[in-house]
C-alpha cells in the first residue's frame, strides 16, 4: 500500500468497479483519471483508445472520456488515495482476484527461499498458479506448505512449486517468466530423495508414466497428481497408460488415492483380485449435508466435474457417476437407459440411504437422469434433478422449427467469426466420421469411442416420458435466445410439476471451466435438497 495524497488541480481520480460504479470508500477498485487535461487518445492507434478510453458516466459533456491508468487503488475516510498495484499484477483463478506479489511475499517469507516469481499457467482448459523458487539448501516442501495455509486463502496456494537453482534473467535484470513455463520441472516436492523412489515394479510404471503425463523430470512417490499439475484430461492418460502395464486402475481410485505410494500399496494389496469397480467417483466423501452425484456426460467420464469440489459447501459430499464399458470388457456397456438408471440408483444407495437424492445431469445424461428421478417417484423417494444447459429428448426433437433456429444460430456465428466457426465444424464432422470408421473397422476391445457410439444409440431409442415432478434448469446465454425458449419448453413438456429456471455464466462448451466453475456452483447451490 502506497499513499499518493489526492487529485492535483482540474484533475479528477475515480475509483471504479468493473460495471463502471464508484466503489465506498475504503473498497479497492480500478483507477481512472479525468478533467480537461486528459488527452482525445493515441494517434492511429484505435485499439489502445479502445482499452485505455471510456466515456465519463458522471458527466453529460459529450465526448468526456476517462482513462483508465491500469492501477488499483482506493480512496481512505479523509480523501486520500492510496496505490495498490497494477491491475496486470493481478489475476483471477476460480472466480477470485490474486495479487501474485502477496502469494511472492508469503513464500519467501521462508529461510530456505532465497527468490520467487508465481506465474499463471493455462493448460489443458484449467488455470492455476505455480511457484518457481531459488534456494540454495534443500527446502522442505511440506513445511512450506504448511506454513502458506495459515498465511493464505486456499485459492492463492499455488497448486505446483518448483524448486530451481537460479532463476532466469533477461537482459534488463527482470525474470524471464516466458522461459520459466518452458523449462523441464522437476517434483513440486523439491528433490527426490531415496525415500521418495518407488519400492516395486509397479510403483516404478506409474512413476514413469506421471513423468511422461506430467512432462516432469522427477516424480516422487508422496507427490499428489493433482497438486503437481495433473488435469481431468492428463487423468484418463494415464489410466489408459497404466493399463497398457498391467496395472489395472479405475478413476474411483485416482480421486481416493492420489499419490504413487497410495496406488503401489493399493494396487499390491489388491493383486490376483477380480477389478475393483464402482460406478461413483469419490470427489468428496465428507459432509454433513446431503451429496450431489453429478452423472456423465456423452464421453461417459466425469473428471471435467472435479473442480465443483473447489466451490461446491465444504460439508457437502460430491460424487461423480461414470458410465461402464469405457476400460475393457469385464465391465460391459448398458442396453438400455432403464438398465442404466438402475445400476446407477443402486451405487448412489450405497453411500446415501434415503433421500432426498440430488442428481445432476448434463449433455447425454439428461436422459439418464431423467429415468432416474422417475424411478425414484414410482419407490416413493423424492429426487431433485438439476439439468445444466441440456435440452429434453434432444435427438428426436428437431422439428424444421428447431431446425430453423439453429441454422439462424449458426449463421450469427459464421457472420461473427467466420474462421473459428468453419473450423470447430470441421473438426467435429472429422471426429465423428474418425470414431465410425474405427468402429466399422470391427475392433473387438471396447473403446473410449464404442462407448460414445453406444451412448448416442441409447439416446436415440429412449422412449422419453412425463415425469411428474419438477427440475431446475441452469442455462447459459446463448447466441440466439430461442435456443433458451426451445429448451425451457421441451422440460415444461417432459415434467408436469414445472421447471425451476437459472441462468449462469459461460457456455455449453465450458460450464466447468476456469472462472465460470465459482458463478455455477452458486447457482447448483441454489437447487440443493437437504430435507426431506
Amino acid at each position: 500500500m502506497v499513499p499518493i495524497g489526492k487529485p492535483v488541480a482540474n484533475a479528477k481520480i475515480y475509483v471504479l468497479n468493473e460495471n463502471l460504479g464508484l466503489v465506498p470508500f475504503g473498497a479497492i477498485g480500478d483507477m481512472y483519471i479525468g478533467g480537461p487535461g486528459i488527452t482525445s487518445g493515441y494517434i492511429n492507434r484505435p485499439e489502445l483508445n479502445e482499452k485505455a478510453f471510456v466515456n465519463n458516466p458522471f458527466s453529460n459533456v459529450t465526448n468526456d472520456q476517462l482513462y483508465k491508468t491500469g492501477d488499483r487503488g482506493r480512496y481512505d475516510q479523509h480523501g486520500n488515495i492510496e496505490f495498490l498495484g497494477r491491475v496486470d499484477e493481478q489475476v483471477k483463478i476460480r472466480g477470485f482476484r490474486i495479487e501474485l506479489d502477496e502469494v511472492e511475499k508469503a513464500i519467501l517469507k521462508n529461510k530456505a527461499v532465497n527468490n520467487v516469481v508465481v506465474l499463471v499457467e493455462e493448460k489443458s482448459s484449467t488455470t492455476r498458479l505455480i511457484a518457481f523458487v531459488e534456494t540454495a539448501e534443500e527446502l522442505n516442501m511440506m513445511e512450506l506448505k504448511a506454513d502458506l495455509k495459515k498465511m493464505l486463502p486456499d485459492f492463492m496456494i499455488p497448486s505446483a512449486i518448483f524448486t530451481i537453482a537460479e532463476l532466469p534473467l533477461l537482459p534488463n535484470g527482470k525474470i524471464d517468466k516466458k522461459s520459466l513455463l518452458l523449462l523441464e520441472r522437476p517434483s513440486s516436492q523439491g528433490v527426490v530423495n531415496d525415500h521418495d523412489l518407488p519400492t516395486s515394479d509397479i510403483g516404478r510404471k506409474l512413476t514413469e508414466i506421471w513423468q511422461d503425463v506430467l512432462g516432469l523430470t522427477a516424480v516422487g512417490v508422496n507427490d499428489n497428481f493433482f497438486e503437481i499439475g495433473g488435469d481431468s484430461i492428463q487423468s484418463i492418460q494415464m489410466l489408459a497408460m497404466a493399463r497398457k502395464e498391467g496395472v489395472i486402475l479405475s478413476p474411483n481410485q485416482i480421486f481416493e488415492y492420489q499419490t504413487i505410494r497410495e496406488l503401489e500399496n493399493f494396487v499390491l494389496e489388491n493383486e490376483g483380485q477380480d477389478e475393483l469397480w464402482d460406478y461413483l467417483v469419490p470427489f468428496r466423501k465428507t459432509g454433513n449435508k446431503k451429496p450431489l452425484f453429478c452423472l456423465h456426460a456423452g464421453g461417459g467420464n466425469v473428471f471435467f466435474y472435479k473442480g465443483l469440489a473447489d466451490y461446491i459447501d465444504p460439508d457437502r459430499p460430491l460424487y461423480g457417476i461414470q458410465a461402464s464399458g469405457m476400460y475393457g470388457k469385464k465391465h460391459k456397456m448398458h442396453a438400455t437407459i432403464s438398465e442404466m438408471a438402475n445400476d446407477y440408483i443402486k451405487a448412489i444407495k450405497s453411500v446415501q440411504a434415503e433421500g432426498p437424492y440430488n442428481i445432476m445431469v448434463y449433455c447425454f445424461s439428461a436422459s439418464v437422469g431423467h429415468e432416474m428421478a422417475m424411478k425414484f417417484k414410482r419407490s416413493g423417494e423424492k429426487c431433485n434433478l438439476i439439468v445444466m444447459d441440456t435440452m429434453a429428448k434432444p435427438w428426436s426433437l428437431n422439428t424444421p422449427h428447431r431446425i430453423k433456429v439453429r441454422m439462424v444460430v449458426f449463421v450469427n456465428r459464421l457472420l461473427k467469426s467466420p474462421f473459428s466457426s468453419l473450423k470447430n465444424m470441421i473438426t467435429i464432422r472429422l471426429n465423428n466420421a474418425s470414431r465410425r470408421m474405427k468402429n466399422y473397422g470391427g475392433n473387438k476391445e471396447n473403446t473410449l469411442e464404442e462407448l460414445q457410439t453406444n451412448l448416442e444409440r441409447l439416446s436415440l431409442t429412449y422412449q422419453w416420458e412425463v415425469f411428474d415432478g419438477e427440475i431446475s434448469l441452469i442455462l447459459t446465454e446463448k447466441a440466439h435466445e430461442s435456443l433458451n425458449r426451445e429448451t425451457i419448453n421441451s422440460w415444461h413438456e417432459f415434467a408436469s410439476g414445472g421447471v425451476r429456471l437459472l441462468k449462469t455464466k459461460g457456455s455449453h462448451s465450458n460450464l466447468f471451466n476456469g472462472n465460470n466453475l465459482a458463478y455455477v456452483a452458486e447457482d447448483i447451490e441454489q437447487c440443493m435438497l437437504d430435507k426431506t
